[in-house]
């Protein structure tokens, strides 16, 4: 049986610099080119916002169409982002809840995590911050770091 892929842009900021990817754990892999793991180009340009997102049944599928985006034009690249994430959100706590948790890291709750404590300040916007943005999450919603 063949291990699902998922294909993904990364940018620096909307409209920005871009990479295009290929993973079987996009959890994993986010995490890691947040922590200057794995890709000097995105460690060099600060490209660690997740824009855009493709899961494939079969990573050979997943390889296929990152080897077809890589040499489009940048303005498809970005028509293709702005087709399915208008607002150039960053999709790593969608990824984590959705496609968690073969590996997970902190602060990434996925659909099948069970329900984390809710925050200091009565929400729990916060406990949901995907990857390692468990410190800016505290920082925005001023309350200690989990874990």
């Amino acid at each position: 049986m063949s291990k699902e892929g998922f294909v993904y842009i990364l940018a620096s900021k909307p409209n920005g610099t871009l990479y295009i990817g290929v993973t079987n754990d996009i959890v994993r892999r986010v995490h890691q080119h947040r922590n200057g793991e794995g890709s000097d180009f995105v460690e060099k340009y600060d490209v660690t916002r997740l824009v855009h997102l493709e899961h494939f049944d079969d990573i050979e599928d997943a390889i296929r169409r990152e080897k077809q985006l890589k040499p489009w034009r940048r303005e498809w690249k970005l028509e293709l982002i702005r087709e399915h994430n208008p607002t150039w959100d960053d999709l790593s706590e969608e990824a984590c809840r959705t496609h968690g948790p073969r590996w997970s890291p902190p602060g990434c709750q996925s659909a099948s995590s069970p329900p984390r404590p809710t925050s200091p300040h009565g929400r729990d916007k916060h406990v949901r911050c995907a990857l390692s943005e468990a410190k800016k999450c505290a920082e925005r919603h001023r309350h200690a770091p989990a874990g």
